[in-house]
C-alpha cells in the first residue's frame, strides 16, 4: 500500500444535543480523534463503510504497518493457547512495542458474552 493524503475541515457530525455522533477523546477539549475518525470515512466512502472490518486491517491502514491475524478457532491456535506458547507469543509483542488489537465474533451487539465481550466489536489491548 501507500499514503494516500486525505483532506478533511473540522466540522464534526453531531447528535442533537451538539455531542460528537462517533468517536471522540475521553478528553473533552481533544478532536484529534474525531477528526481522524472523519478522514478514515472519507477515505472508505462513509462513516457506515467503517462497520465491521478487521482490527489489523484498520492498523494497517493507519500505521503502514504490517498486520497478521491470531484465529483463534483455528487448531493451531488452540493448541498454542493450551501449550502457553500463545500467551508468551502476545507478551512477547507487547514488549516489543507491537500495537495489539482484538476482535469478537460478528453478531449482533446486543448479545453480550458472560465476561462482557460485545458481537461483532474491536477491541484495543492497552496492557
Amino acid at each position: 500500500g501507500e499514503w494516500v493524503p486525505v483532506v478533511v475541515d473540522d466540522w464534526i457530525p453531531c447528535e442533537s444535543r451538539g455531542k460528537p455522533a462517533f468517536a471522540t477523546s475521553r478528553k473533552g477539549n481533544e478532536f484529534w480523534v474525531s477528526i481522524l475518525e472523519k478522514a478514515y470515512a472519507k477515505l472508505h466512502g462513509s462513516y457506515e463503510a467503517l462497520e465491521g472490518g478487521l482490527v489489523q486491517d484498520a492498523l494497517v491502514d493507519l500505521t503502514g504497518g504490517a498486520g497478521e491475524e491470531i484465529d483463534m478457532r483455528s487448531t493451531q491456535a488452540q493448541i498454542d493457547l493450551a501449550s502457553g506458547r500463545l500467551w508468551s507469543q502476545l507478551l512477547r509483542f507487547k514488549q516489543e512495542g507491537f500495537l495489539l488489537g482484538a476482535g469478537s465474533p460478528s453478531g449482533s451487539d446486543v448479545h453480550v458474552s458472560s465476561s462482557g465481550i460485545v458481537q461483532g466489536h474491536a477491541y484495543s489491548i492497552l496492557q
